[in-house]
């Protein structure tokens, strides 16, 4: 190429532009490429949603109809429809969404009174955890939904304590003052306790561990926004949420 060419080259190059944010990323992913291409939003949330989990979409077809079940998972299919005749409360619109779990997916269907209340929060790629009863009359178990919670709202609801990790030598003084600030914005339920690990100054290879509670018992709301503001303090591997879900048997017993 010539000179005059080069130089044309270098004035229309693209300039460097910032990466865009990982859940931005994955959503372009699946809208260009009907998939997800460099990961799935599952592999990243699974571990936050199985803890509020109690059964698996893989159990459905050996439970029983009409039996309770707690699932966890991402919406990722949503279809609105209307019923013919009016709930008591003169509502008529429904949906159907398929909920997408590690083991597979179920399709989900929030009736007419459950959607007026809660139908806001079904929308496509967000993070839920339903209650609901197995429906074994269609050639598929589908689960008729009777509760819908985001993964913010199961956290408030179902954490029951909340455990703060210091280790001497990693945090100051003046962490434990960053972390009472943050704790003193979000008032709520839940218990707050501390952990310190320390080592015997007398023996070094002794490791030692105080487990204390913040002044006054604190208690707090365990949001997203409180999770994020708590990380940027002391970091996510430091902060512990304590939920007392405990597995079902995949039978359980018939919801009458």
């Amino acid at each position: 190429p010539t000179d005059e060419e080069s130089d044309s080259a270098e004035e229309t190059s693209l300039p460097e532009a910032e990466d865009w944010p990982r859940a931005q990323k994955l959503g372009a992913e699946k809208e260009v490429f009907g998939f997800y291409l460099t990961s799935h939003p599952l592999a990243e949330m699974g571990t936050a949603l199985s803890k509020y989990a109690q059964n698996q979409t893989n159990e459905l077809a050996e439970m029983d109809d009409r039996v309770e079940v707690i699932l966890a998972g991402m919406v990722s299919s949503i279809k609105m429809a209307a019923t013919k005749k009016p709930s008591k409360n003169g509502n008529t619109r429904y949906v159907n969404f398929d909920l997408e779990d590690p083991h597979g997916l179920v399709r989900c269907i929030m009736w007419p009174e459950q959607f007026a209340s809660m139908g806001e929060k079904v929308k496509l790629e967000a993070m839920v955890i339903i209650k609901g009863k197995i429906d074994k009359r269609g050639r598929e178990p589908n689960v008729i939904v009777d509760q819908l919670l985001t993964l913010n709202d199961a956290r408030k609801q179902f954490t029951d304590r909340l455990a703060i990790n210091f280790k001497r030598g990693v945090h100051s003084r003046q962490d434990m003052v960053n972390v009472h600030d943050v704790l003193t914005q979000f008032p709520g339920q839940t218990e707050v306790i501390l952990v310190v690990d320390s080592v015997d100054q007398e023996k070094p290879n002794t490791q030692l561990r105080y487990v204390l509670n913040p002044p006054g018992s604190l208690r707090v709301s365990c949001s997203n926004e409180f999770e994020t503001q708590l990380t940027a303090v002391i970091g996510q591997s430091h902060i512990h949420f304590h939920t007392p879900v405990k597995k079902k048997s995949t039978n359980g017993s018939p919801v009458r």
